[in-house]
Order: C-alpha cells, then structure tokens, then sequence
C-alpha cells in the first residue's frame, strides 16, 4: 500500500488582507462626511425657519409689511406704490433771448436759484452799441433840422429884405417920375413916343420887382410853411424811432429772468451762436410746485380717484413724509407696464425734493387715518428684525426681490415690537427674522406673514 504524501496548505495564505479593506472603507467615509454632514446642517437650518441659502440661490424669508398705527391692512385700506418727483407740465420755464447772437458770458449753473430780474446771460454787444450810436447822430441832425424851421428865418434875413423892399419902391417912385417927364415933353416935340414907351416899360419892371421883393419879405417874416415843419417832425420821429429799436436790440443782450425760480437746465454755454430758431438760454422750475408721477398697478386702478390724498416719502428724508392730492388720472394704461398714470401735487414741498427723485407713495383712502402734514407716524416691526451692533441699528427690506439692508434709528420697544423713527416708510416690506448669514444684495423670495 502506497502512502500519498499530501502538502498540508498553510492557513496563513487563507488570510485577508486588512490594510486594503481599511483603504476603502476610509474613502467611504468621506465621502460621507462631505456629503451628508452639510446636508444634514442645511436641513436643520430650514426645519428651524431660516430658509435655505445655497450659494447663488434664493433664500426663503418672512416679511412683513409697515403699516402705520391706526390704519388698516394695506390690502383693504390703502396701498403703497413707488414714483418719482417731477416738474409740471406747464414748467420748465425757458428763459431765452428775444436777439441772435453769440454768447459771452452764462452766469448761472444747473441747481442755482434765480431771482426775478437777474441777469443770466450777456451776448456779444460791440456793433449793437455801434448802431445805437448812429441812431443817436441821425436823432440829432433831424432835431436840428426840424428846430431850424420851427425857429424861421433869422433877423438879419428879414432886415436885409425890408431893406430891398425900400430900395424897390424908390426905383418904382424913380421910373414913374422919369415917365411922367418924358410924357410932358412928348407934345412939344422934345421926346419920340418911343421914349416914352421905354419909359413906361421901365415902371412897370420896376413895380414887378418891388412885388417880388415884398413876397419875399412877407415869407421871411412869417417863417417856413406848416407843411415843411410837419414834414421835419415826421422825419424826427422816424429817426427817433430807430434810435428806440437800436437801444431795445442792445438791452437784449442781457438776457435777464421773468420769474424767480432753480435753473434746472442749460442750453449754452459761453461762445454759443443762439439763433432765432433756437433762443433758449436756461430753463427754470418752481421748488414750490412740484408733483409726482406714479405707475399704478392695474390691480389698484379702481381704487384711485382725482382729489385723493396720498403721503409723500423719499429716502433722502427718512424721517419726513410730505401730503399730496392726486389731480390727474391718465385715461390711457400702459400696456407694457400694465399700470395707470398717476398725477400728485405735492402740498408743501421741501427745499430737498428734487426733479427726478425716487419716491415712495402711498395713496390713503376714505376711511384711513391720515397723519399731520409733515409729520410721519411712529412705524413698528418685529424686534427679531432689527440687529444692533458697533455700527448702530438695521434691517433687511426685499426690494425687487433682494435683500437691502437699511439703516434705522429706534425708538421704544414693548409687546416683542420695537418703533422705528426714522429709516423706513409706510408700504416697505421688512424680513422679521433675517437668517444668520443675509447679506445685502442676497437673493431671497417672500413668505408673507
């Protein structure tokens, strides 16, 4: 019998190796940790109510409208909507020059208050005075003529002509007496009838002289004809007429303003050719008469109405709220927006409302409790929204959709509520509880409260 010599195996080589099977659990587990941990932390953030903020994501908020006190819910009572303050549409007004001509100097700047009567601008002037001054001469020189006839001849001319009128009637006696000798000696012989023709002839030229010599000394003596002295005056008139036109054309080159009021615009500037098609210096506006142009939600359109009072705020005034009265409804909507126009005049505006401001509105109805003019109601939020810290106090808004965070100026708390003064307005939207980590400009999608 043959005894098989078998190998005993060795349990060693049966071993499993530990080190590989630790390699992949290790790697599991890390996976783990940065998968699951995160998540489980981004799900307990939102089962306690902070939302979730995934980097460039939306976070979950609840907000809550202000209202103020006394008023009811804005869904029922009263709603807000955002405008921009504007000059009427009887305003601006241009300031212009009634002359062409290019501008020397401009005097006032954009902002600038004008008074009624103040020079704005001067143009170039130089040959406006030289035609006044011709204008002047051409006045002068028609006054002397009209003068010289109102005054007639002078003196010396008169005597001078009764002085030829004296000689003429002597010549006149002379040539008679000549005649009458010649016409006695005709009968004896001693002078021819021809004679005594000539002589006859003789007195008759001379009485013709004497007649012309005492015409011209009746019109010496009673002065020019009525009819050269008007003549003279209407001259006068019309040069004294032109010398008016010429000093009017060089009093337009100070251009000066119509009315008081702040420059809102400049057409020019110095060395600017201003043109009878386009003579417009300045515009200006009223700060007293300003209004707000809004775009109403069509959801809202019904409930507008002409001589509706509404509560004016800007960001610039935190703590101020100005009344207004709605006087224009426009009866066409946009159809783009999907809104209706608005027309508010601002009651008593203040030196810090400007042409172009942003505005927040707010239209009170009937029954809603308004305010004293001027004067904004105590605002309350929730204390879990405001965060104090080195820096003072703030708040997070949602404003088209994003956090904006805003500073506030508190006032007294009581009931889990704190009052805020200054800093926000009836119709914003407040985060109640903003979720650690908010920051300005975050994305975030409302949860009304």
């Amino acid at each position: 019998m043959t005894t098989r010599n078998h190998t005993r195996p060795d349990l060693n080589d049966l071993k499993i190796e530990e080190k590989p099977a630790r390699r992949r659990g290790g790697g599991l587990l890390l996976v783990l940790l940065f998968v699951l941990v995160p998540g489980a932390f981004a799900l307990g953030y939102y089962l306690k109510g902070g939302g979730t903020a995934f980097p460039g994501g939306t976070t979950s908020v609840t907000v809550e409208v202000v209202t103020e006190p006394g008023a009811v819910a804005p869904d029922r009572n009263g709603f807000g909507e955002g405008g921009w303050i504007e000059v009427p549409s009887y305003h601006p007004l241009i300031v212009s020059t009634l002359i062409p001509g290019r501008v020397e100097k401009l005097l006032v700047l954009e902002g600038a208050a004008v008074a009624k009567g103040q020079l704005v601008a001067e143009l170039y002037a130089a040959d406006l005075e030289d035609t006044l001054r011709l204008r002047e001469a051409e006045v002068a020189e028609a006054q002397a003529a009209l003068d010289l006839l109102v005054a007639g001849y002078r003196v010396e001319d008169v005597a001078k002509a009764a002085a030829e009128v004296r000689r003429q009637t002597e010549g006149v006696a002379i040539a008679e007496k000549v005649a009458s000798r010649t016409a006695g000696l005709v009968p004896a012989g001693a002078a021819s009838a021809e004679q005594l023709e000539r002589d006859l002839s003789e007195v008759e030229v001379a009485k013709a002289r004497l007649a012309a010599t005492v015409e011209e000394h009746h019109r010496l003596t009673a002065g020019f004809r009525p009819e050269e002295v008007e003549k003279a005056r209407a001259a006068l008139a019309r040069t004294e007429a032109n010398r008016d036109l010429a000093r009017s054309h060089l009093s337009y080159a100070t251009v000066t303003s119509p009315a008081a009021g702040v420059v809102l615009s400049r057409f020019v500037t110095a060395g600017t050719f201003v043109t009878a098609s386009d003579p417009r210096i300045v515009s200006l506006y009223d700060p007293e008469d300003l209004q707000v142009r809004v775009d109403v939600r069509q959801e809202n359109a019904t409930r507008i109405t002409i001589g509706q009072r509404a509560l004016i705020s800007t960001e610039a005034e935190p703590g101020k709220t100005y009344e207004g009265i709605v006087i224009r409804v426009e009866p066409l909507a946009d159809l783009k927006k999907n809104t209706v126009q608005a027309k508010i005049r601002i009651e008593s505006p203040g030196p810090a409302l400007r042409p172009e401001m942003i505005c927040r509105v707010r239209f009170l109805e009937a029954e809603e409790e308004r305010s004293e003019p001027g004067e904004r109601p105590a605002l309350t939020v929730p204390a879990t929204a405001v965060t104090t810290d080195g820096g003072g106090s703030s708040l997070f808004l949602v404003r088209s959709g994003r956090a904006a965070r805003v500073t506030v100026r508190l006032g007294e708390a009581a009931g889990g509520r704190v009052t805020i003064t200054a800093g926000i307005a009836p119709g914003d939207r407040v985060i109640t509880a903003p979720p650690a980590g908010l920051s300005d400009g975050d994305r975030v999608s409302e949860v009304s409260k």
